[in-house]
């Protein structure tokens, strides 16, 4: 029953993280009525602590007695307020990833913004006519970042907390959260002084020195002396320099706001295919129709140049450009290039861009002081004012799509959700578009853009495939042939630069004790961990568990153990004996993990500095190397068989994407080659891959996909049941099965089976795949059994919900 309040409340339905589907209905304090929208974040009391969420509805009606509900507390800063079509956007990913609204406004902030964070009292629009009470606001507007608040303890030394509190309950203070801002990092920043003629001292400088300079020339903005020192140049090397008056220093932040470059970058002459791609663009800029186009270009092709032009655009337009990357790896230089090309200042969003820098570039972003953002996977929320142009590039990659946590959303299909509810252009670039992308371009709901040539004229790379298994390979070298080898040493010798990916970090995949076999095994998955060298470490890749590696076997006390498998790690040693340890650098998750490495690593290469570029699929994405003559794919089956309908399509995409950084300067001759080791060189999709032959794989893969109705003809769900106990958790996942395969009537159900690793974090994993077209009635099914006692809730089983997934193993 509806009960009517005598005084005249209104009441907000509040969403907050973590507290799953539902909302929580809170009474709006007379003196907030003017300050609170559905999408304004505020600050409430929930259960024994204060909390911050976002209101998600407003209304005049409450189902709750009113002696039962409480009041919000205040407001957080309204500039993180959702606009309308921002609350419609995340709105559609709380209903078509079936997750909770709160976790999707929480997802939508810088970190720190909502949930159980610390609070701070900040000053109001309003100033009090009070004389004590305006002494307590000025002394709180002179410190824009608030001060913490407290119910303990005092807020502001001399000043009770109780007048606080009812400065707050007034409105002329409000409580906002505390997102703990971090300090962005500061190096020391060398470059040539200006006024110094290095020509005259030239003979009187030693090797070193001379080798130094040189690399400074190169820079004369500045280089910093973390890059110098990783390139072997000495800080006592450098300080000489700086005494003998040769050089500049001076310490600079991290900024996360890049300014236009001093230096601006050559005008680039469009060639015919990139100038009808620029056009088609322009002109749904020009009459803000909101389309969306496919630039599937061959890697080399130029696509980057289309972006930027279209961007250039947007900004004429008074307009803002939203672009986003699938990888952090690519956006050095990527900020490089767009810094060059565009007159405006570019906001960075990434994850290693601290939570204060985040929360800033969100403020400066809304405010239109920032009209360009250039981020990762969650920049897709980023406010912008009156957006134009949203460019995804590489719009294929896995990296687009969130796992873990919740909501599960593909920062592709939000950025095209965002850009239908917002009438915003979208530009989606790829060498090798997702069937799904490709498919929506044939039938003509995206405008198929083709950059069919490299734009500098030059051929593909040569590709060719060497047999594992009709070669010899020295074990001592395994699984590096002679011919591999051979072409390495060929490539260097000719001052080419080799790029070698190895889609495996680690040392090796197994270790093992020679005497008894034994295994070292994750205790708690139950998978064989990798063996990491330095620090001699046991990682589990999978739950993150982290062991010493054992000096003896715990099984027979055996001393001797063999490391099976072949990861970068022990890949490196092997080329350190060919080649000698100066002339390789390495590129994996393990060795970008500090901050700044990635960087280094990248001007490392760029520079000339190491002729070998080793990794994983890191090194195969977007990146422009000129000086590339080969790349090299150690064990190209990697990833070909496993339990996933997409695998054919991964392998190909990172082979493709492999290929293109070798010859993409007019200097390389021949136009670079692609060598790929396999022991199936008659697979179809290897042929495919080394010949870049798009629309035949597009084809024979469609087949398929339609014969077992997989996307794009058909949706994926996956649900994934985890518990403790093994029998529990299976015989949950059998019950919920059939239940779900007599309401599912427009697809297919599939399971349960164990998932590819079957226990994870100490706990048993199986899954359910649904396959087909997914009603709205059956989608609130599904919420509604994640909401209710499912079978197996009682005793701790847990269900998450993939939409979309993009692993199925």
């Amino acid at each position: 029953m509806v009960i009517h309040c005598p005084v005249c409340f209104m009441y907000a339905q509040i969403a907050l993280p973590g507290t799953g589907f539902k909302t929580f209905t809170y009474k709006i304090p007379e003196h907030l009525l003017s300050l609170l929208t559905p999408g304004q974040p505020v600050v409430a009391p929930f259960k024994n602590r204060t909390a911050a969420g976002v209101i998600h509805e407003i209304t005049s009606k409450s189902e709750l007695p009113d002696k039962k509900i409480k009041k919000i507390h205040g407001v957080i800063n309204p500039i993180f307020a959702f606009t309308a079509e921002h609350v419609a956007l995340l709105n559609w990913i709380a209903d078509y990833y079936i997750c909770p609204v709160g976790d999707v406004f929480k997802a939508a902030y810088p970190p720190g913004i909502l949930g159980r964070s610390r609070l701070r009292v900040c000053a109001g629009e309003i100033v009090p006519p009070d004389s004590k009470q305006k002494f307590v606001y000025d002394k709180i507007k002179a410190r824009p970042e608030g001060y913490l608040y407290s119910r303990r303890d005092l807020i502001i030394s001399g000043v009770s907390n109780s007048l606080i509190e009812k400065m707050i309950k007034t409105g002329f203070l409000y409580l906002s959260a505390d997102f703990g801002i971090q300090k962005p990092r500061t190096r020391l920043i060398v470059s040539l002084k200006a006024d110094i003629d290095i020509l005259s001292l030239i003979t009187q400088l030693t090797k070193r020195r001379k080798e130094l300079i040189d690399i400074l020339s190169s820079y004369p903005e500045g280089i910093a002396l973390s890059k110098l020192t990783a390139l072997g140049f000495s800080r006592g090397l450098v300080e000489g320099l700086y005494r003998d008056g040769l050089i500049n220093s001076e310490k600079k932040s991290d900024e996360a706001v890049v300014l236009p470059d001093i230096k601006r970058a050559p005008q680039i002459a469009l060639n015919n295919d990139q100038q009808k791609a620029v056009e088609a663009v322009t002109e749904s800029l020009e009459s803000s129709d909101g389309r969306t186009f496919l630039l599937f270009g061959v890697t080399g092709s130029g696509k980057t140049q289309v972006y930027i032009e279209a961007a250039r655009k947007t900004i004429t337009l008074g307009k803002s450009v939203l672009i986003l990357l699938p990888e952090i790896s690519l956006t050095p230089q990527a900020i490089e290039r767009f810094s060059g090309a565009l007159d405006c200042p570019i906001g960075l969003w990434h994850s290693r861009i601290t939570a204060g820098q985040r929360a800033d570039i969100y403020r400066r972003a809304k405010t239109g002081e920032l009209k360009v953002i250039l981020g990762v996977r969650s920049a897709v929320f980023v406010p912008l004012v009156d957006p134009g142009l949203i460019v995804i590039d590489e719009e294929q990659d896995d990296s687009f799509k969130q796992s873990e946590p919740p909501p599960r959303y593909n920062a592709r299909d939000v950025a095209l959700m965002r850009a239908k509810i917002e009438r915003i252009t979208t530009l989606l670039g790829s060498a090798t578009p997702s069937l799904e992308s490709y498919f929506n371009a044939e039938t003509g709901k995206y405008q198929l853009l083709r950059l069919p040539q490299r734009y500098s004229g030059g051929k593909l790379p040569k590709a060719y495939a060497i047999d594992l298994k009709n070669v010899e390979v020295d074990q001592k070298l395994w699984p590096l042939s002679e011919e591999f080898i051979d072409r390495l040493c060929i490539n260097i010798a000719d001052e080419k630069q080799v790029i070698i990916l190895l889609n495996r970090r680690g040392y090796s995949g197994i270790l093992m004790c020679r005497t008894c076999g034994y295994v070292a095994l994750c205790p708690d998955c139950r998978v064989a961990q990798t063996y990491h060298k330095p620090g001699r470490q046991l990682r589990c890749h999978y739950c993150g568990l982290t062991l010493n590696a054992p000096d003896l076997c715990p099984e027979c006390s055996g001393a001797t153990f063999e490391y099976r498998g072949i990861g970068t790690q022990k890949l490196e040693e092997l080329l350190i004996e060919i080649l000698g340890e100066k002339g390789i650098i390495r590129m994996d998750s393990d060795s970008t993990a500090r901050k700044g490495a990635l960087e280094k690593i990248i001007s490392t290469f760029e520079i000339g500095e190491k002729p070998v570029l080793l990794g994983t699929k890191m090194v195969a994405k977007g990146h422009h190397f000129p000086q590339v003559g080969m790349v090299g794919v150690v064990l190209a089956d990697a990833g070909l068989h496993l339990p996933d309908f997409r695998a054919s399509e991964k392998v190909f995409q990172l082979l493709v994407q492999a290929a293109g950084r070798a010859g993409r300067s007019k200097s390389i001759d021949d136009n670079g080659e692609f060598i790929v080791q396999t022991y199936d060189p008659s697979s179809g999709i290897l042929g495919y891959a080394t010949e870049q032959n798009f629309e035949i794989f597009y084809q024979n893969e469609l087949k398929y996909r339609k014969e077992l109705n997989y996307p794009p003809f058909g949706k994926i769900i996956r649900l994934i049941f985890s518990g403790e106990d093994d029998s529990l958790t299976r015989w949950a996942a059998r019950k919920s099965a059939r239940m779900f395969a007599i309401n599912l009537k427009t697809g297919k159900v599939l399971g349960p089976a164990a998932t590819g690793v079957f226990r994870l974090g100490n706990k048993y994993h199986y899954q359910l795949v649904f396959k087909g077209r997914f009603s709205a009635d059956f989608k609130r099914m599904l919420r509604e059994f994640i909401i209710s006692e499912h079978p197996g809730k009682a005793k701790g089983v847990l269900v998450k919900i993939d939409v979309d997934p993009r692993e199925m193993a």
